[in-house]
């Protein structure tokens, strides 16, 4: 693990910070970051750029690790920097990484890379994000081109394909039921504008936390589609058995 350790909630910064920080951003693009090089691209006093290192716990001339790229990022997103500025410092992990943050901060689990299999069928999901009665069926792409819906369209027949899967083995492993569950289909990107059709939901990562806040119940059926189980997906305590039963079949 990192200098950073187990990341916690964004840090509370001021603008000049925040300036700071992008340019540690930009720098770390192309090497080790130099606190004389922040301050030059930044046009802040050294006195400044040191506390931001300092806050941080970056080292002067060392490579930004991982967990320093996603404690930046997320603070910084946390100040309204575009996912688009933030994404190209981001290799594709640390973009998945920035996506469970909006989630756990929206109230939901997350379970990430997930491997499925039912019968004779396999699936590969990037991420899914729960509570008790709600699943989102989580696609990231970090495309760098524009993003049309010709080209949304080339990965929704896989991603029916998740959904159906999905749907097999929540009803093979639970059981079918009186409890109602929505299961959502959602294509993230970095660009874009919100899209949906009968098959998934789109949203670029900016407009995604604006898109939880939305009722399960007040989205659209198709996408959306619904199940009866037996039981929902999770309690109150994310050591119940259930719980348990369900990241065990999932991570097998």
């Amino acid at each position: 693990m990192g200098r950073g350790g187990l990341l916690g909630r964004p840090m509370k910064i001021s603008s000049v910070e925040r300036n700071v920080l992008l340019c540690v951003l930009r720098t770390s693009r192309v090497g080790p970051i130099f606190i004389e090089t922040v301050k030059e691209w930044s046009g802040s006093s050294r006195d400044v750029v040191r506390r931001v290192f300092e806050k941080f716990n970056l080292k002067d001339g060392e490579m930004l690790g991982s967990d320093d790229l996603l404690r930046i990022a997320v603070t910084l997103f946390g100040m309204n920097v575009s996912p688009e500025v933030l994404s190209v410092s981001l290799d594709w992990s640390l973009f998945e990484e920035l996506t469970s943050r909006i989630f756990e901060n929206a109230g939901l689990n997350i379970m990430r890379n997930i491997q499925i299999s039912i019968g004779k069928n396999k699936t590969q999901i990037d991420l899914l994000a729960f509570n008790e009665d709600t699943l989102y069926i989580v696609e990231c792409k970090r495309w760098r081109r524009s993003i049309t819906i010709g080209l949304i369209k080339t990965i929704e027949s896989a991603m029916k394909r998740r959904i159906l899967i999905m749907r097999e083995f929540l009803s093979k492993t639970i059981g079918e039921g009186e409890f109602e569950i929505r299961l959502i289909p959602l294509l993230l990107t970095v660009y874009g504008s919100p899209y949906f059709d009968d098959v998934l939901f789109h949203s670029p990562l900016r407009t995604l936390k604006s898109f939880l806040s939305e009722p399960a119940v007040s989205l659209p059926s198709p996408p959306l589609l619904k199940m009866r189980l037996k039981e929902p997906l999770m309690t109150c305590s994310l050591q119940s058995p259930y719980l348990k039963h369900l990241r065990r079949r999932l991570f097998d």
